[in-house]
């Protein structure tokens, strides 16, 4: 007769017993290999972190997709969840936002960017090195005074995307009269 190594209950083979091998074969019932199991996965949070990025990054297109497919089975699930996370946390999403207005806009660039069929890649960092670049100064006036946003060369309505060599910083009037120009444009009318 069999017993479990951990807690001694008498094991019967295929009720609550499974033979595990890990350096010699040990008998361990159900319950204590999954006590085992949640408790090592506690232990190495980064451990497996780090591993299930390692294998996000091999093949980023197979995870996009089957998450994508897990959504269209289960949307009424996963939409329920979201719903039930929002309404636990109302205030979280403005709070946030409020807290990380850089990353804020660079979302609602990117979707702007998605709905529209354009190429949406500017990342913070090279927003900071776009701004370093320009002396931390509007790209058409050189005014440093005044609060600085990320205005389109070419206008998104003509068809520039949210892309490091597209953007430029400008200080508010400026990318106001702006408008839907292209640089050049706006450029030989300041003249």
């Amino acid at each position: 007769m069999k017993h479990c190594n951990k807690c001694g209950v008498e094991l019967v083979e295929g009720d609550n017993w499974w033979p595990s091998f890990v350096k010699k074969q040990y008998c361990r019932c159900i319950e204590c290999s999954k006590a085992s199991h949640r408790q090592w996965c506690q232990e190495n949070v980064g451990k497996i972190a780090e591993y299930n990025y390692q294998r996000y990054q091999e093949r980023p297109d197979y995870f996009r997709k089957r998450s994508l497919d897990y959504y269209r089975r289960h949307r009424a699930v996963v939409c329920e969840r979201k719903q039930c996370w929002r309404e636990a946390n109302p205030g979280y999403k403005r709070q946030w936002r409020a807290e990380n207005p850089d990353k804020s806009r660079g979302y609602d660039q990117r979707r702007r960017m998605r709905k529209a069929g354009l190429p949406a890649t500017l990342t913070g960092g090279q927003w900071q090195e776009i701004l370093e670049q320009h002396d931390h100064a509007c790209a058409y006036c050189g005014r440093a005074d005044l609060p600085l946003e990320q205005e389109h060369m070419m206008p998104v309505s003509r068809g520039g995307g949210y892309t490091a060599a597209n953007i430029v910083p400008a200080c508010g009037p400026c990318n106001s009269s702006k408008g839907t120009k292209t640089y050049e444009e706006f450029l030989q009318q300041k003249k």
